[in-house]
């Protein structure tokens, strides 16, 4: 805007150089001032008010000054100011596109600017006249409501912008949410199964993992069945809970993973530790559950009369390069399981050695 108003004062300048120089250098002043107010915005600006304001006042500054001109010269005063009123009106509304705001200030300088116009002409308004007041008055009033669609559809399309970003957003907490329950056991917090699988694999497939021993320890609740008829299942379910937040925080660190195998059984899998170091792990799992298995007692809780609850563990290790499949080592966890429930319960089972002893019935896992 600026630029363009300098090459209109210095071709106004050069075509009467001869004529009306007070005018001339009235419109280099009010450049220079422009200019000067321009940069001082520009380095400063941290706001969009102070830029919008300085675009209006200073086009409204520049048609000021050429219609005063043109009144004081007495050339051609009517149409040289409802050009530049139009001029104005058009850069602000439609090419600058300030707020509505600066857009409805720009009119009502546009108005009154006409009405000075009508004002000063030395004789009677002709028919002529009133219809270039007219087209004047019709073409501010376009302008204006050309620039309040502007903002409109702007803020419209801001506001779908916005609306697109929030779905997108919502979409991927949702996808995350899936993603997250596909992994995760509804009643415990802790991986399912399936994630169990997928930790299995990979451990076997890394590169560097598969040539280091790798421990499972399978656990088990003891007596699950009793407490389960004895109490209700909803205790039964607290008493899951209370046993997977145990385990849970008695991981060695990142790398370990735990899941919920199924009913009350759970899955540690160590990566390289040897056995000796996976049994120590599995006896201060024991330890803490004896210690702190049953969940927190309620005023409408049952008389425990005197229940603990406990675990039994199996552990097994070997190494994913000489072990092809991950899920013999986790059967062989789960046999040295039953062994730990066939000699007692709430003890640390290991691999046997030798060959695979048989499996025991369903009433030993209770």
């Amino acid at each position: 805007m600026i630029g363009i108003y300098l090459v209109f004062v210095a071709a106004t300048a050069f075509i009467s150089r001869d004529s009306h120089q007070g005018l001339v250098q009235v419109r280099y002043f009010a450049a220079l001032l422009l200019v000067v107010a321009f940069f001082g915005i520009s380095l400063s600006r941290k706001k969009k008010w102070p830029y919008e304001a300085f675009l209006l006042v200073g086009s409204v500054l520049a048609g000021t000054i050429e219609i005063l001109g043109s009144v004081w010269t007495g050339d051609s005063s009517e149409a040289h100011g409802q050009a530049a009123i139009l001029f104005v009106l058009v850069t602000t509304n439609t090419v600058l596109r300030l707020r509505p705001t600066y857009a409805v200030i720009a009119l009502m300088w546009g108005l009154t600017s006409e009405g000075l116009i009508l004002a000063c002409a030395p004789t009677a308004l002709s028919r002529k006249q009133i219809f270039e007041a007219a087209f004047v008055l019709t073409v501010s009033f376009l302008t204006a409501m050309a620039n309040y669609s502007q903002d409109r559809e702007a803020r419209l399309a801001f506001l779908k912008f916005c609306q697109k970003t929030e779905m997108v957003g919502s979409l991927s907490r949702q996808n995350q949410d899936l993603a997250l329950a596909a992994q995760t056991d509804s009643l415990t917090g802790i991986f399912n199964r399936s994630s169990l699988d997928n930790s299995l694999r990979q451990i076997w497939s890394h590169p560097t993992l598969s040539t280091a021993e790798c421990s499972i320890i399978m656990t088990d609740i003891d007596h699950f069945k009793s407490i389960n008829d004895r109490y209700g299942h909803l205790y039964g379910d607290r008493v899951i809970k209370r046993v997977a937040h145990l385990l849970s925080e008695a991981l060695r660190g990142r790398d370990d993973v735990i899941a919920r195998y199924g009913g009350d059984e759970f899955v540690l899998i160590l990566p390289n530790p040897s056995v000796q170091p996976a049994l120590k792990v599995a006896e201060r799992l024991r330890a803490l559950v004896e210690l702190a298995g049953l969940p927190s007692l309620r005023s409408d809780d049952p008389d425990l009369q005197g229940l603990r609850a406990t675990i039994s563990c199996g552990v097994a290790s070997g190494s994913p390069d000489v072990i092809a499949d991950p899920y013999i080592l986790l059967g062989e966890a789960d046999e040295a399981l039953y062994r730990a429930k066939r000699e007692g319960r709430n003890l640390v089972g290991e691999r046997a050695d030798q060959t695979a002893e048989a499996k025991p019935s369903d009433s030993v896992m209770d």
